[in-house]
């Protein structure tokens, strides 16, 4: 049976990625929800901050900036880089590398 890559309940606020489970909080569980929503494409500060806050402000710039940060870091080390939060040209893209054979 092969399992899923990422799994996300945004009600328990849990999430699971290879099969590992990621302890996130409440807003690293919607930025990640935020980009899978968004199919894999890539999304703006803005679209981030509307998800989760319902609006673009300024002042939530820092916060925002934290918990990327945060989520970036618990990415990389309990799944080795296969999982990874990439910022270009002022959009946020979640890119999932599996190893051969999953």
């Amino acid at each position: 049976m092969k399992r899923l890559l990422l799994e996300i309940d945004v009600i328990r606020r849990s999430v699971v990625i290879f099969g590992v489970k990621v302890a996130l909080t409440p807003m690293e569980v919607q930025i990640l929800h935020a980009l899978v929503q968004s199919d894999h494409a890539s999304i703006s500060r803005s679209q981030l901050m509307i998800y989760i806050w319902e609006k673009h402000s300024t002042h939530l710039n820092n916060h925002l900036d934290v918990a990327i940060y945060r989520l970036r870091t618990k990415l990389k080390n309990h799944l080795d880089r296969r999982v990874t939060l990439e910022y270009f040209n002022g959009y946020y893209h979640l890119k999932i590398v599996s190893h051969s054979g999953e």
